[in-house]
């Protein structure tokens, strides 16, 4: 226990340096007609993640170090995207290099895993591409996602403590997810409060960094901690399912891909409840609580193979509610 106290100091410690110097340097997410909030806000709460992991790999023998070394790329690029707001084709050419550089180190999919009425899905020369895919589809999902107070945090949040689940299960280490997980938590309170004086987001950077985290996370746990992708791919299934939904029906209404909408699943939550940002992301955490909790227990009672149906089913039927949402609301307004 006393551990956990001395790291979440220190990241309490780190959260503040972060937030002094987003301020200093102007670091900040700035109101316009797009954006909720009325005062610059810093982009503090990624930064303060990546350095906290930093210094938690120097002292522990972490097996995700290579992970986070490589996601100062994504940092950087995230940053700088927060700084002078990069074109669309711009950033997913800089964000592919460090996807590229950590698939080339060994984080490459060459198999989906074995099914019972498939036998092993080997992607053979298609895995490099395969992996790329996944990846920044991920990264962009998260992205997507991280529009309102707390949202972005909480799809951080569940997916750990489902992965720290999935480990205890297999009597693995889990040490350093459950370190974040704790110092994520006290993240997820500066980032839905309403005081502009400790108040922060994670920007470009923050989102950027930690869907690069998160995808190859998931990579790990699947090459090297043999956890089944049947279940890892329920961690991410809400953020997966509304992403591919918005670029859909974007596609569908011929509206840009790349611009920024307010036609996301968590904007008209937003509306409905007033503009609550807390009630917003609680329904949508529910929501992913679901989808991961369903997925979980069909691999447990009735196969991988089930898993993969399940996951198509459920976007479909995700699909076309978000169809039905969007003509009703266009209707009524």
């Amino acid at each position: 226990m006393t551990i956990y106290i001395k790291y979440l100091t220190l990241y309490i410690i780190i959260h503040f340096i972060s937030f002094f110097l987003s301020r200093q340097f102007n670091l900040t997410d700035k109101p316009n007609n797009r954006k909720i909030h009325s005062n610059k806000i810093p982009y503090a709460s990624g930064i303060a993640i990546y350095f906290f992991l930093i210094v938690l790999t120097q002292y522990h023998n972490i097996e995700i170090k290579i992970i986070i070394y490589f996601s100062s790329l994504m940092l950087l690029i995230g940053l700088i995207d927060d700084i002078f707001e990069l074109k669309p084709l711009i950033k997913i050419f800089l964000i592919s290099i460090p996807i590229i550089l950590l698939i080339n180190q060994g984080y490459n999919l060459d198999s989906l895993g074995q099914y019972e009425y498939f036998g092993d899905l080997k992607l053979g020369k298609y895995s490099f591409f395969f992996t790329y895919l996944c990846i920044a589809l991920l990264i962009n999902a998260y992205n997507y996602n991280d529009g309102i107070d707390g949202l972005g945090i909480s799809q951080l949040i569940i997916p750990l403590f489902y992965f720290i689940f999935l480990l205890e299960k297999s009597n693995q280490n889990n040490f350093a997810l459950n370190i974040l997980s704790m110092c994520l938590i006290f993240t997820f309170f500066f980032n839905i409060n309403n005081n502009p004086f400790y108040k922060s987001f994670l920007g470009n950077s923050g989102s950027l960094f930690i869907g690069y985290l998160l995808s190859f996370l998931i990579i790990h746990l699947y090459v090297v901690n043999n956890i089944h992708p049947a279940y890892l791919i329920w961690s991410v299934a809400y953020l997966v399912y509304e992403f591919l939904t918005v670029t859909i029906l974007r596609l569908m209404n011929k509206k840009k891909l790349f611009k920024p909408s307010q036609d996301h699943f968590h904007h008209l939550i937003f509306y409905y409840f007033n503009k609550s940002h807390i009630y917003t992301t609680i329904l949508i955490s529910i929501i992913s609580l679901l989808f991961i909790a369903s997925g979980y227990f069909v691999v447990e009672f009735f196969g991988f193979t089930y898993s993969l149906f399940l996951y198509l089913i459920i976007f479909i039927f995700y699909f076309f509610f978000r169809l039905y949402l969007n003509k009703s609301l266009s209707k009524s307004e």
